[in-house]
């Protein structure tokens, strides 16, 4: 007889806040290997202030450590260091990868925060731990500002043309109290943001988004739809917490147009090219 379980999800496929066991809104484009690359992959090229701000990030938290908190590593061997990624003492290592455990809770805590602002959208009751309190304050907060509608949440899109082809998956579309246009309504692109507000890479991605298709997916294939609903504005909400531990939400626009939507394009191309390129180098060595 075949086998009729239930598969437990992959661990991958869960939330990675600890205690939270939801699934985690990952594209079911996820595991593909088809060559078809994300808009995060293609947004994330060009942003110069993410890819400065991580080593400054790195090299902080490695002086803090060391400096200010040598309880957490004095007590581990040093001996026979030799200063080199490969024959780092324990010590070191700690401190080395101080910044990624860092840096991952940071990443897990935001994945989770946007969670429980999807499933809100969708009038889903979500259950929020005293840690996530201030950013779910956050969004309250945008709620009773701006009065949003949903028209659209958390749907997988695609884009197919002579100029290439992308995939991604955006956060929603609303019809909100229009901080641009005030005392009306205006239809939003919106993408939540739980980290530091980046610009140029969050112009480029919400622009890919705007002018993709709407798609689902039947197993492994995806079916095209309907082009995304046009809008009036594109940007992110940005949740942060201050010292003092309140949640406060900004609706930063981005100008996601045409001209943005081309250097996505320009970028695409150069995506291509590389992995186009880097192939024929293997391949040759």
């Amino acid at each position: 007889m075949p086998d009729t379980a239930v598969k437990a999800p992959r661990k991958s496929d869960l939330c990675s806040y600890p205690g939270c066991e939801a699934p985690d809104p990952q594209p079911p484009y996820r595991y593909l290997r088809d060559g078809v690359p994300s808009v995060t992959a293609i947004s994330s090229m060009i942003d110069i202030g993410k890819a400065s701000s991580f080593g400054y990030a790195a090299s902080l938290i490695a002086a803090t450590v060391a400096i200010h908190e040598p309880e957490r590593w004095a007590h581990m061997s040093n001996a026979d260091c030799t200063h080199d990624k490969d024959g780092l003492c324990a010590a070191c290592r700690f401190i080395r990868g101080e910044h990624r455990a860092q840096w991952d809770a940071k990443a897990a805590l935001g994945s989770h925060v946007h969670h429980l602002a999807l499933s809100w959208a969708e009038g889903q009751t979500v259950a929020v731990e005293p840690e996530v309190n201030p950013y779910m304050d956050a969004v309250e907060q945008f709620y009773d500002e701006r009065k949003p509608e949903w028209v659209v949440t958390e749907r997988t899109v695609g884009y197919e043309a002579v100029d290439g082809r992308y995939r991604g998956k955006l956060d929603g579309i609303c019809d909100l109290a229009c901080p641009i246009h005030e005392g009306n309504r205006c239809r939003w692109l919106i993408d939540w943001k739980s980290g530091r507000f980046y610009p140029v890479e969050q112009s480029l991605q919400l622009s890919a988004y705007r002018y993709a298709y709407l798609t689902r997916w039947e197993a492994k294939t995806q079916i095209i739809e309907e082009r995304v609903p046009a809008v009036d504005h594109a940007g992110v909400v940005l949740l942060d917490v201050d010292a003092e531990g309140k949640g406060a939400y900004s609706l930063r626009p981005l100008p996601a147009d045409t001209e943005t939507h081309g250097m996505f394009l320009d970028l695409l191309s150069i995506h291509g090219w590389h992995h186009r390129t880097q192939k024929l180098l293997e391949v040759a060595a």
